[in-house]
């Protein structure tokens, strides 16, 4: 084999310049061989391998000068271990060869695919001058690239890595590079990786977020494949929230700084209600808390945020925690505290009373709105008097006694819950005093009733509706004057019942009511007269029959019994009286003859023969 010339040497070098990029861009993957060229002319250098597209020609140069009269045969062979075969004239019509001693393929398709050729210069006398390495054909394609799960954005982690499939293909192996748009530079090829059909990133920083263009090219052509890369960064906060106090009517403004990508949402919570929702009743307070929004979020730098919370003039129903969540579905986000206690006037306290005949008991409930500060007592005013009592770390409910009141008395009670800001406005409570029952009045009708119901022996009337003096009735007290005397009686019930009158007789009666506080005053006297008792004999209650019957049983009961012990009796002595006579006939036979005992014994025969018989 011969040396290469200066030219041929000049022609790898500017072949190799011409399949570069161009200057200042970065080329991944295969290097491009200098024995590899898709020129349509080609000069035939050392283990050279041409590429071509299906259909397109190609035209193989001599690589020098060929000396005149000498002889040009090409030749050429299915691979390195295939047969040689010249070419001679136009024995093969894809193979020519032209008047200038090149050999042109036309067209080149997969039967010349893999065909190696070369030349030899021999002299008339057919000693070879000049002999070609073989040259290989090879039919190419252009680059291709086919990504199957990429988008025209995709979406990476701060710290993470991008990477999806992606399909390169081409004939040579085409190289690649990537190329970030923004800046106009083509990123080092140890950035990524693209292997084994897949495209790895990473791991991206926040400066990696821009738009790429990914292309791959061999000597036959190039493709691309441009996509936005963003990269997603968990939402954060580096505000401190803090505590704040301050008086009612002061200004109070939050500001948090936020950052992220995408944009973090501000949300700004109070008393777990976001400020946004619609105006609300606030406990415990007469007012209305209006929806509190924010001042619009501020662009501060690249992915950092701050949003302003503007309270303005606070009222007491603006205490509590307010909680800035800044998120933006990446990560937990943060959430930022700040509690604010307004100084106001507390809420008026809750009270309820109970009375007895002289003293008032008020339970005083702590407010359930305090001002944001402690209760430190309260103040009670009754008639002209005014009271200050003080309220002990951590109560709830005091109790407490007013006394010395009179009995059955309306009284109001004004009781205001006082802090070291001001005190509430006032709770009145009425309640009126208890003490013994009233006197009881009887209508004229009720008297009437009185007269119509009344009977020989007995009456029986409703008590009517009274005030009990604020305590339950234990009972009733009657007091009668009959004509012949005087009487008192009670009664547990409202229904009186009097009893063991007399016929034709006139009562005067007065009555009166009893409470744990004792008796009220007699009622006004009121008079009834009891009618005749009629001549025909009233029906006797159920129970003097019941007794009557039960007497009578027993009676019948004691009179078998006496008959049956009497005859039981009659019965033992008979039977006595029979021993008795035997034995003394024993006696006596023993003592007489033998005659005489056979007259006693027929005789005893014949009296017992006449007893059976009996």
């Amino acid at each position: 084999m011969t040396s290469l010339s200066w030219i041929e040497i000049l022609f790898v070098f500017v072949f190799l310049s011409l399949s570069r990029v161009g200057m200042g861009q970065v080329e991944c993957g295969t290097t491009p061989s200098a024995k590899l060229s898709c020129d349509s002319t080609i000069t035939i250098v050392l283990n050279q391998t041409f590429y071509r597209l299906e259909g397109s020609r190609a035209r193989l140069l001599l690589d020098r000068p060929r000396p005149s009269g000498s002889l040009l045969n090409w030749q050429r062979r299915s691979g390195p271990l295939g047969s040689v075969t010249q070419i001679v004239g136009v024995q093969n019509p894809q193979l020519i060869i032209d008047g200038t001693g090149s050999l042109v393929i036309d067209p080149i398709n997969q039967t010349v695919d893999g065909w190696q050729f070369r030349y030899t210069i021999m002299s008339s006398l057919f000693v070879l001058l000049n002999q070609s390495e073989w040259i290989t054909a090879r039919l190419g394609t252009e680059p291709s690239l086919r990504c199957e799960d990429c988008r025209r954005s995709l979406d990476v982690r701060l710290g993470g890595f991008l990477d999806f499939r992606i399909n390169v293909t081409g004939v040579p192996g085409p190289t690649h590079r990537l190329k970030n748009v923004k800046t106009g530079d083509d990123l080092e090829c140890n950035k990524y990786q693209l292997m084994d059909g897949r495209f790895r990133f990473g791991p991206v920083q926040e400066s990696d977020a821009s738009t790429y263009l990914l292309t791959a090219r061999n000597c036959l052509g190039n493709t691309s494949l441009e996509f936005n890369l963003n990269v997603l960064i968990d939402a954060s906060s580096d505000t401190t929230g803090y505590n704040i106090t301050v008086d009612r009517g002061d200004s109070v403004k939050f500001t948090v700084n936020g950052s992220g990508y995408p944009q973090p949402m501000f949300t700004w919570i109070f008393k777990s209600v976001d400020i946004h929702a619609d105006s609300r009743e606030v406990e415990c307070l007469d007012s209305i808390m209006q929806p509190l929004v924010p001042d619009s979020t501020t662009a501060l730098a690249a992915h950092k945020f701050q949003s302003v919370l503007d309270l303005g003039h606070v009222e007491g129903n603006m205490t509590g925690s307010y909680h800035c969540q800044v998120a933006n579905g990446y990560g937990n986000g943060d959430t930022v505290a700040f509690n604010l206690l307004v100084r106001d006037v507390p809420a008026a306290p809750n009270v309820t009373a109970s009375a007895t005949d002289e003293t008032v008991t008020l339970n005083i409930s702590k407010p359930c709105y305090t001002g944001s500060l402690p209760i430190t007592n309260y103040n009670i005013t009754y008639g002209n008097t005014d009271l200050n009592v003080t309220a002990p770390a951590g109560t709830t409910i005091l109790v407490v006694r007013i006394p010395e009141l009179m009995s059955k008395t309306p009284y109001q009670f004004a009781v205001r819950a006082v802090n070291d800001f001001e005190q509430s406005i006032s709770n009145l409570t009425q309640i009126t005093t208890l003490g013994v029952p009233d006197v009881v009045v009887l209508s004229s009708t009720n008297r009437s009733r009185i007269q119509d119901f009344a009977e020989c022996d007995h009456v029986t009337f409703d008590v009517p509706a009274h005030g009990d003096g604020g305590s339950h009735v234990l009972d009733y007290e009657l007091k009668c004057t009959p004509s012949e005397g005087s009487s008192r009686r009670k009664t547990v019930s409202s229904a009186v019942s009097i009893s063991d009158l007399k016929e034709l007789h006139s009562y005067t009666c007065q009555l009166r009511a009893r409470n744990i506080y004792g008796y009220g005053d007699f009622s006004a006297s009121f008079n009834f007269s009891t009618p005749a008792c009629s001549s025909s004999s009233s029906p006797q209650p159920i129970w003097i029959w019941i007794v009557v019957a039960i007497a009578v049983l027993a009676v019948i009961i004691i009179i078998i019994s006496i008959v049956l012990y009497k005859r039981k009796q009659k019965m033992k002595n008979s039977r006595r009286s029979e021993i008795t006579e035997y034995d003394t006939s024993v006696e006596a036979y023993a003592e007489s003859g033998p005659s005489a005992r056979r007259e006693e014994s027929e005789a005893y025969a014949t009296t017992a023969a006449a007893r059976n018989g009996t």
